[in-house]
């Protein structure tokens, strides 16, 4: 069973997902953060196992720039068998040039979402098409809240686009392309 987000906040509703377990009593809850750009609150487990999918974030624990969930989760994965090639890394991963970039793909995030907030959004099936021929991809991923799956949000992968160089500047001039989609094929 899916947990929700509050969608006037885009957070997670941990009341509803505290009251929502407590009725169904289950024996796991993963934390996923492909699509939710945002820190977990992980103290709220409600005696079930708790699981971390975090390969999308796993960068950003072993740089110490988000909450590390080991101290929470019971469980880590479902990628196994990236997480072993990610603790032959974890000697760079405390490098002072690693964490610099995790905190650069966190300016980056916060710097494209804070343009993409003052532009308002546009559906991810257009955004695609717009930013693809931009040359910068990214998939398009439904959350709570989305009016169709057919036109979903868009999730851009700010870790690969600063591994290209892109800084904050880059990333607001991402957002406003992405606007330009909005008016070009509104």
């Amino acid at each position: 069973m899916p947990y929700r987000l509050d969608e006037s906040t885009g957070l997670i509703d941990y009341g509803m997902l505290e009251k929502t377990a407590i009725l169904f009593r289950p024996k796991l809850v993963i934390v996923g953060a492909s699509a939710y750009p945002r820190e977990f609150d992980y103290p709220h487990a409600v005696g079930a196992f708790l699981m971390m999918d975090k390969a999308h974030i796993s960068g950003l624990v072993a740089a110490s720039v988000v909450a590390n969930h080991f101290e929470y989760c019971d469980v880590g994965g479902p990628h196994n068998h990236t997480i072993g090639g990610l603790a032959v890394c974890l000697k760079h991963a405390q490098s002072p040039e690693f964490r610099a970039y995790q905190n650069q793909v966190v300016s980056n995030c916060k710097a494209l979402a804070s343009r993409l907030m003052e532009l308002g959004g546009m559906d991810g099936a257009r955004a695609e098409k717009i930013l693809d021929m931009a040359s910068i991809t990214l998939n398009k991923n439904s959350v709570p809240g989305d009016k169709s799956a057919q036109v979903p949000v868009i999730r851009i992968g700010t870790p690969a686009m600063t591994t290209r160089g892109f800084m904050e500047n880059e990333f607001i001039a991402t957002g406003r392309l992405h606007s330009r989609g909005k008016t070009n094929w509104s």
